[in-house]
């Protein structure tokens, strides 16, 4: 066969072909199954950024969530060393419960100028006050502006905290779930957790808060609170078990 037979007799299949296409409905119109499915394809609407806090609000968020709490536990913690509550005590550790609006429960650990250890408690049920003995063990009931202790009142002082910071900055931090805000705080406003402070004096610390709840969870102070303390001290606050179930009644 020539080239030019060929070259006819494709062109001919070709165009056979096409009249099948186009005549093989009813309607002289190309049937749908023939032709290629397509699925619009919307565009995707894009992810919004969400706008970062800046460190004051983060603050003023955590504030609003420490207030509603109920209650919740905490620890007062040294580096080393304690912090002199009153001449010759000294506190290492203070660990205890809030149950707001006015009920508190400590157990305080530390030791005498002389080395001597001790361990007492401390609960409070709105206007009443307990005390144990830090030799007996025994409780006994003190007015409160009476006991050495009886200005120690954790939910006072968070809450001023919370309030009083100073130059706060957000500083970089390990963990995914925190937030860590670093700052200043007037000594003073410390008076309900250390008893005597300096006065006009600040304190530099660094607070953690949960990106979840926005509950303060720790809060480390580093320098001078009060006239006893040496340089370059290191204390912390953790706080836990928010708005868990407790109890604090009056003691046996």
């Amino acid at each position: 066969m020539s080239r030019l037979s060929t070259h006819l007799t494709t062109v001919i299949l070709g165009l056979g072909s096409l009249f099948v296409l186009c005549c093989g409905s009813e309607d002289g119109q190309v049937a749908a199954s023939s032709l290629p499915q397509t699925t619009p394809t919307l565009a995707a609407s894009p992810t919004p950024t969400p706008v970062p806090l800046d460190p004051q609000a983060i603050l003023n968020r955590s504030g609003q969530a420490m207030q509603r709490l109920n209650s919740f536990r905490f620890a007062l913690t040294h580096e080393s060393g304690g912090t002199e509550f009153l001449p010759g005590m000294i506190v290492k550790e203070a660990t205890g419960d809030v149950l707001n609006p006015d009920r508190i429960s400590v157990s305080f650990d530390g030791f005498f100028g002389d080395g001597y250890a001790f361990r007492m408690s401390m609960i409070t049920l709105g206007a009443d006050f307990y005390t144990s003995n830090p030799l007996t063990g025994k409780w006994e009931s003190v007015d409160t502006g009476v006991s050495p202790l009886g200005f120690f009142n954790p939910t006072a002082g968070i809450s001023g905290m919370m309030v009083q910071v100073i130059d706060v900055s957000e500083l970089e931090s390990s963990e995914r779930d925190e937030y860590l805000l670093g700052g200043s705080l007037p000594t003073e406003t410390l008076a309900p957790l250390l008893g005597t402070t300096l006065k006009d004096e600040t304190v530099n610390i660094e607070l953690s808060i949960s990106t979840d709840d926005f509950y303060l969870v720790e809060v480390q102070f580093t320098g001078r609170v009060s006239p006893r303390d040496p340089e370059g001290i290191v204390r912390y606050i953790t706080i836990s078990d928010f708005d868990e179930a407790i109890v604090i009644e009056i003691p046996e």
